[in-house]
């Protein structure tokens, strides 16, 4: 596929409406890093941005089941708000769970982007060796598990 690109900078620098293009004004990727890992610095930047996630999560789910948990207590929930209220706790726990396995995955993926220096660290080494699918389950099992109880909760 052939893209016209009007003159612009010279090759491998970024055009302000256009993107990256050479000299031919194809378009292509940014330049690329010709050992293709991610810097230490960058790696614990992004697996900080992706805990920070995780952790949103978990601070999200312990909020909505204790939220619940006062709801329920209070007897105050008639039929039709039970039945909402049930609703509302399934699709707010899917999302969680969904955004949380995310997090996860991509926590696990970085593994492969450790440069040299950092995979001989004894972070690297640890961080080589963790148990993802594990984690995985034992997510799956408190997310999910979690928002079942509370929906079994509501409609008893």
């Amino acid at each position: 596929m052939r893209v016209w690109v009007e003159p612009g900078p010279p090759t491998g620098t970024r055009s302000a409406t256009f993107g990256y293009g050479d000299r031919r004004g194809r378009l292509g990727p940014p330049p690329r890093r010709k050992d293709n890992h991610m810097k230490s610095k960058e790696l614990r930047g992004w697996i900080d941005h992706r805990a920070q996630m995780l952790w949103v999560c978990m601070k999200s789910l312990v909020l909505m089941i204790v939220g619940v948990a006062v709801a329920v207590s209070l007897d105050g929930l008639s039929d039709d708000a039970s039945v909402a209220l049930s609703v509302a706790v399934g699709l707010i726990g899917f999302f969680l769970w969904f955004a949380a396995f995310g997090a996860v995955m991509d926590i696990a993926t970085m593994r492969k982007d450790m440069d040299d220096s950092l995979r001989s660290t004894a972070f690297g080494m640890n961080f080589e060796k963790a148990p993802f699918p594990v984690y995985f389950v034992l997510m799956t099992v408190s997310m999910l598990g979690s928002t079942a109880l509370l929906i079994v909760m509501l409609n008893a």
